[in-house]
Order: C-alpha cells, then sequence, then structure tokens
C-alpha cells in the first residue's frame, strides 16, 4: 500500500522535526517528549509483531516505521539534548541494532532489514543539530554496519548490502571534502579502515551465502569499490606524508593477497571468481607501491585496471550495465590522470607516475580489449574490442616515447626501435605463439613489422 508507506516516511520525517522543536520550544519537561517518541516507536513495532502472521507485508512496514523512530530518539537524546551519555547510547544502538537484526532474520523479510536501516543511516540527517562531530557520527555508522553484518551473516541481501555500502562511503567521502582537516587523519582513517574490513569482507559472505548452484557469484560493488573508494580516501589523508600512499597500498595488497590465498586453501574451487578477484586487486596495489615509493603524486590510474577487473566479473555474470559503468570508469580514469598526474615525471626513469600510470591505463584497456573480443559477435559491446586496443596501445607508446624524450634523448633513436621490437615481440608471443588469433593485434604486427624496417634503416 503505497499510503502506508508514504505515511511511515512522513511519520519518521515528523517525528525527528518534533523532536528537534520540543528540545528548544515545548514546557513539557525534556525527558517526557523523548519517552513519549520512544513509546511510539515501540507501539508501532509491537502492533508490527502482533499483525504478521494477518497482514504480513503490513506489519513488516510498521515495525519498519517503529525501528527508524527508536533510531532517531535515541540518537536525538545523545546529540540534541544531551539527556544520555554516549557510552550509554552506543550500548543502546548495540542492542537495539541486534534486535533488529533478529527481528529481520527471524521474519526473513529483506525489506524489513532495509526500513530500518534506512532509518537508521538517515537519523543522523533529520536530528542534526549542525556541530559537526564526526567521531560520533562515524561511531554510531560503525554501530549500524554492524546491523548490516548481522543480517548478512544469515542472509544473501545483496540490497542491504550496497544500502550500507552506499551511506557509509557516501557519507564519509562528502565530509572529507566539506570538512576533512589534517589533524583528523588518525582518527579519521581508523574509521576508514573499520568500514573496509567490514565490507571487504561481506564480499566474501556474499559470494558464500549464496544458493548452491549460485555459490561463488560476487558482488563487484563490494569487491571492487571497496578498495577503489577506502584508497582513494586514504591516498587524500595520507598524500602529503612521506612514503605515505606507498605504505597504504603495500598494507592493502598484502591484505589482498593474504586473503585470496585464504580462499584458495580454505574453500577453493567453491568461490574461484572471488579468490581471483582479490589476488587481482592485491597485485594492483603491490606494483602501485613501486612507484610511489619513489615518488608521492596521487593518481588515478589505478581505477583503470579496478575497471578492468569490475568488467572481467560483470562478463562472466552477464551484467550489461556494470560493463557499461567499468567502460565508463576506464575512460575516466585516463581523463582525470591527464589532469593531475600525467605530467609527474619524478627522478628515476620508467618507475615514476607518469610512466606507471599510463602503463596502467594501457594494461586496463587492453585487458578489456581482450574481453571483449572474445564476447560473441552478436553482443553489443562486443565491436567496441577494437577501439579499447587501440586506446590502450596507444597509452603504452605515448607514455613510454615520453620517458625516451626526457631521460633517452642521447640514444632516442635506439631507444624507440628498441620499444618498437619490445612490442612487436609480445604481439608476435600472444597473437602466433599463443595463438590468440586477435584481428586488432594482427593488424598492428603488420603496420609496426614496416615501420621497425624503415626506422632501423633510418638509424
Amino acid at each position: 500500500n503505497i499510503f502506508v508507506r508514504v505515511g511511515l516516511l512522513v511519520l519518521f520525517a515528523g517525528v525527528a522535526f518534533l523532536l528537534k522543536y520540543a528540545a528548544e520550544h515545548s514546557k513539557i519537561p525534556l525527558e517526557l517528549r523523548f519517552i513519549g517518541a520512544a513509546l511510539s516507536g515501540l507501539v508501532l513495532m509491537g502492533v508490527g509483531w502482533r499483525l504478521r502472521a494477518k497482514k504480513a507485508t503490513y506489519a513488516l512496514l510498521l515495525q519498519g516505521g517503529g525501528v527508524g523512530v527508536i533510531y532517531i530518539t535515541i540518537f536525538a537524546s545523545y546529540r540534541i539534548a544531551a539527556l544520555i551519555p554516549s557510552t550509554l547510547t552506543f550500548v543502546l544502538l548495540v542492542l537495539f541494532t541486534v534486535s533488529t537484526a533478529v527481528l529481520a532474520v527471524l521474519q526473513n523479510s529483506k525489506s524489513f532489514a532495509l526500513y530500518a536501516a534506512l532509518g537508521g543511516f538517515l537519523a543522523p540527517f533529520l536530528a542534526s543539530s549542525g556541530g559537526g562531530n564526526y567521531v560520533g557520527l562515524f561511531s554510531y555508522y560503525a554501530v549500524l554496519n554492524l546491523l548490516v553484518f548481522a543480517v548478512a551473516w544469515f542472509k544473501s541481501w545483496r540490497v542491504l548490502n550496497l544500502t550500507g555500502f552506499l551511506f557509509t562511503f557516501g557519507v564519509f567521502t562528502v565530509w572529507f571534502v566539506t570538512s576533512y582537516q589534517t589533524e583528523m587523519r588518525i582518527t579519521a582513517s581508523l574509521f576508514l579502515l573499520l568500514f573496509f574490513v567490514m565490507y571487504s569482507i561481506l564480499g566474501v559472505m556474499y559470494a558464500l551465502k549464496q544458493e548452491h548452484n549460485l555459490k561463488g557469484m560476487v558482488d563487484g560493488t563490494l569487491v571492487f569499490g571497496t578498495p577503489l573508494v577506502v584508497s582513494s580516501l586514504l591516498f587524500g589523508m595520507w598524500r602529503h606524508q612521506d612514503y605515505g600512499i606507498a605504505i597504504i597500498s603495500i598494507c592493502l595488497g598484502i591484505y589482498y593477497l593474504v586473503t585470496a590465498q585464504f580462499l584458495w586453501r580454505r574453500i577453493g574451487q567453491q568461490i574461484q571468481l572471488l579468490a581471483e578477484a582479490m589476488l587481482a586487486i592485491g597485485v594492483v596495489f603491490g606494483t602501485l607501491a613501486i612507484p610511489y615509493a619513489l615518488d608521492g603524486h596521487w593518481s588515478s590510474a589505478t581505477w583503470a585496471l579496478e575497471a578492468a577487473g569490475i568488467l572481467w566479473v560483470s562478463i562472466r555474470q552477464r551484467r550489461f550495465y556494470a560493463q557499461v559503468l567499468a567502460i565508463l570508469l576506464q575512460i575516466g580514469a585516463a581523463v582525470l590522470f591527464l589532469m593531475t598526474s600525467a605530467n609527474h615525471f619524478g627522478q628515476v626513469a620508467w618507475i615514476n607516475p607518469a610512466f606507471m600510470g599510463g602503463l596502467f591505463i594501457a594494461l586496463g584497456a587492453l585487458i578489456s580489449a581482450r574481453l571483449l573480443s572474445k564476447l560473441n559477435p552478436e553482443y553489443k559491446l562486443q565491436p567496441a574490442h577494437g577501439v579499447f586496443y587501440v586506446w590502450g596501445m596507444g597509452w603504452w607508446l605515448f607514455s613510454a616515447i615520453n620517458q625516451i624524450d626526457l631521460y633517452m634523448a642521447t640514444y632516442q633513436v635506439s631507444a624507440l626501435l628498441t620499444l618498437l621490437i619490445a612490442t612487436v615481440a609480445i604481439l608476435v608471443y600472444l597473437d602466433r605463439i599463443r595463438q590468440w588469433n586477435w584481428l586488432p593485434a594482427s593488424i598492428n604486427l603488420a603496420l609496426f613489422l614496416p615501420a621497425i624496417i624503415c626506422w632501423a634503416w633510418i638509424g
């Protein structure tokens, strides 16, 4: 019933503004006002529980509305009215989070869990006093994510995982852009790492909790989106610290490599795709640490490899819109790299952000081209493999030639000839010896071979 849903949303917003207004203007004792709001939430939950057998959907909506009212009452009691201390607030939120998770699992209701989570994540905004207490906000969000985590332990509800992911990292990103200060770095990093561990584990749990015929299915948003968002935020926080980005990259790489090894040993072929994805992410971060160990400029080039990973998973799971998103992410990563880091050549040839970033973009494009080329010719995105091949080969040559111009001007002809020969050797190995029979690579070989002969003759 659409009227019930709208009515509950109006009720939820009305309670939030009523609590704020009552805290400032009403003559009724402050404690009674908040107790009344909490009782109204409990009444909604009680009525919903009584009606669960007769009118299941209506009952679940009432329970969800009641949960939202109680969440916002607890939060407002702490933030606006200062009626309860932080410790008691945290205990109440934990207890209520656990009870909500139990109710959702007992009733096997995805919608109830979603309504409860939405109410909890929206509560800080509706009850905000404008104080900007980020520690209180993220502590509260950590408790809410325990609800998501607890439910995910028993149920494979992707929409609930995505809701928590979007609110948690979306709010964190907005806070980082608008309010972050350098002195907050350590505390903010600890919160971010806590959320990272939660959602990286949620990605594993989602794959394990599928039905038998779907077991091992990878949620690309959690598996690839979590390291993408977290690494970007951590890089932003620690970019001015000596070797900060390099250390973060190494730690994230080790984390994913260890996770991949654990999944292979303990679970094996059952979730092969997830283990391969974790291994790929670990290799990306390990490789990314090399240029940043020598030069600390932040780069978006790693997004291109992440996007190639997302494309790989989405092709295997036949998710068209995820494939389109992965392609757009690669293009966006390349554009952002050109705008921010393409001129950071550093002090050492080849091992610097300008070259390594271009190499990452080239690899991401070439991997994507190969993945798309293996699709059925009738598939919508299959013709794009040729464009991606040209894009990737262009980035490879552009990045390498820039390094030769800057660092090897004396031996420019020999260096360019060596570059072309090395490129041709790789293409011959893949296309002929490995028998890929890839048309763009064959055309590329046909163009490069006379170019090498002419260049050698001129040289």
